[in-house]
């Protein structure tokens, strides 16, 4: 992108931290497109914040671990002999080559290419071929390893060593709760699928958040559990944003709630954005979630996932399934406008319009301005 469009770019920017919300307007094309602007983003955003990159229950017992990467960092989430859960990177110290793929479960992590081999808390143990010359090299090698926060069963990890803890945050701490009552931590794997769409990441983000496509993208699917009229914006905080989606009183059931749920959680589903990119539909009986990550200014790369109260019997068992099949096919459909959508962001005639209402899309604002207040010309 030229540079004088990534001043305009910012010059909109600026523009939507010094505008009510009431003349709340949407950003240009080049927002999603520019390649310029998406460096900006991976550097101040993906590789500064903490970014949800998985389950705790995917890798449930020692030497447990899953390969994965965040913006193009390669990272290997373990679970360590003590029943801790690290990230380390997957990048051998001898020549970058990488060191496991998938997941799986083994006792120590060797290189396929010279059989460097380390433990599962990242310490080299042995280096064929090199001599005592460098012994105090072996002996202080370790596999970088990268902060890593449990937050209800999810993984959370920060490449920034200088980050502060996401547990302690005033974003935890805010969103604590507005999710107690839900018991995610006691919720278990129903479906992960990990996905690549042709759009740009803060496409799905906005998607995600907001219920003003529910009643016409989803006719079928959501319309009838969690309609477009019965959306509620809240306000956002720093690192979160989201809004209540309502049940009418002739929704069909989806689950048996928590019983600790008050009577306003039991009718609705907190749809919440951990900036920059982590989103989750939550309930007392199902919470699901996309974790998403750019590949390119038109490519994005997500974890999406549904997570569960563990089945006591065949009728939860059909819920559990009917949840599966209604999730699935509403990011089908979720995908089919999004790839429209990109392509229409990249006509040279769309111009900057307007947003609608607060309650349907107040959050696709406030992630403009967590954009705006995050991002910076270097």
């Amino acid at each position: 992108m030229a540079e004088v469009d990534l001043d305009k770019l910012f010059k909109q920017l600026d523009s939507v931290l010094q505008t009510p919300s009431a003349d709340a307007f949407t950003m240009p094309g080049e927002f999603y497109t520019s390649a310029a602007f998406l460096e900006l983003e991976r550097e101040q955003l993906f590789r500064r914040k903490w970014v949800c990159l998985g389950r705790a229950e995917e890798i449930p017992i020692a030497g447990d671990y899953l390969a994965t990467e965040l913006v193009g960092e390669p990272i290997i989430l373990v679970r360590t002999p003590l029943g801790e859960i690290k990230a380390l990177s997957n990048v051998c110290r001898h020549r970058a080559m990488p060191l496991l793929s998938g997941r799986g479960n083994c006792k120590r992590i060797t290189c396929s290419y010279h059989a460097w081999t380390y433990d599962l808390d990242g310490k080299l143990q042995r280096a064929a071929g090199v001599d005592e010359r460098h012994a105090d090299f072996i002996r202080d090698c370790h596999l970088p390893e990268f902060p890593c926060e449990i937050w209800h069963g999810f993984i959370f990890v920060n490449l920034d060593g200088e980050a502060s803890s996401f547990l302690e945050s005033e974003t935890v701490k805010a969103v604590e709760p507005m999710v107690e009552h839900m018991h995610i931590e006691d919720m278990r794997l129903i479906y992960s699928s990990d996905q690549e769409w042709d759009a740009n990441w803060k496409c799905l983000v906005e998607n995600f958040l907001e219920g003003y496509h529910l009643s016409t993208v989803h006719r079928k699917t959501l319309h009838p559990f969690t309609p477009t009229r019965l959306s509620q914006h809240f306000p956002a905080g720093s690192d979160h944003l989201g809004f209540y989606s309502w049940y009418p009183e002739d929704a069909p059931a989806r689950g048996e709630p928590h019983p600790d749920l008050d009577a306003d959680e039991k009718r609705r589903s907190l749809m919440l954005g951990l900036a920059p990119s982590s989103v989750f539909g939550i309930s007392g009986f199902k919470v699901t979630y996309n974790l998403i990550q750019p590949l390119s200014p038109t490519r994005l790369r997500t974890r999406i996932g549904m997570i569960g109260i563990p089945p006591s019997n065949d009728d939860e068992r059909r819920l559990n399934e009917a949840g599966r099949d209604l999730f699935t096919r509403t990011f089908a459909e979720d995908e089919a406008q999004l790839v429209k959508l990109m392509r229409g962001l990249q006509s040279r005639s769309y111009a900057s319009s307007v947003l609608a209402t607060a309650d349907y899309e107040g959050t696709i604002w406030d992630f403009y301005q967590y954009i705006a207040r995050n991002i910076r010309r270097p």
